[in-house]
């Protein structure tokens, strides 16, 4: 089994226990390369993302947060986005817009930050109350 996305419940069900459990070491052995001594970290951060859950990481400058979503997203082959949450966001920043394109004659959806498998929201506080509801995992 290789994770995928797009894969139906019936085919991540039928997955046997040691191939998942094969899987996640591998996953948390590409990621214990770049991030070093975090290893309760990688195995959370695994274990939601293949559970389907939401993962909220906090602290201090330097810990290597970005680097673990960035090294995670690339050792899953998923998608990786960061949003920095400001006092001037927009929800369209987050979700999106659509735009008239004259050559077509018709608007076309112009996808933002939202689209990626795995994001990251820098300084989420500092955005007015309709930013952060556009940056909520379920709009």
């Amino acid at each position: 089994m290789q994770w995928n996305k797009g894969m139906s419940d019936d085919e991540t069900k039928s997955d046997s226990l040691p191939e998942v459990v094969s899987i996640l070491a591998r996953a948390r052995d590409e990621v214990g390369k770049v991030i070093i001594g975090q290893r309760e970290v990688i195995d959370s951060c695994l274990i939601a993302i293949f559970t389907g859950q939401h993962i909220l990481l906090e602290g201090v400058p330097g810990v290597a947060k970005t680097l673990l979503v960035r090294t995670l997203a690339a050792v899953l082959g998923r998608d990786f986005g960061r949003i920095q949450f400001t006092p001037d966001l927009m929800p369209s920043d987050i979700t999106g817009t659509n735009v008239f394109s004259i050559q077509e004659g018709a608007f076309r959806r112009r996808a933002r930050l939202w689209r990626q498998d795995l994001r990251e929201r820098q300084a989420f506080s500092a955005a007015p109350v309709f930013g952060q509801r556009a940056g909520h995992p379920d709009p």
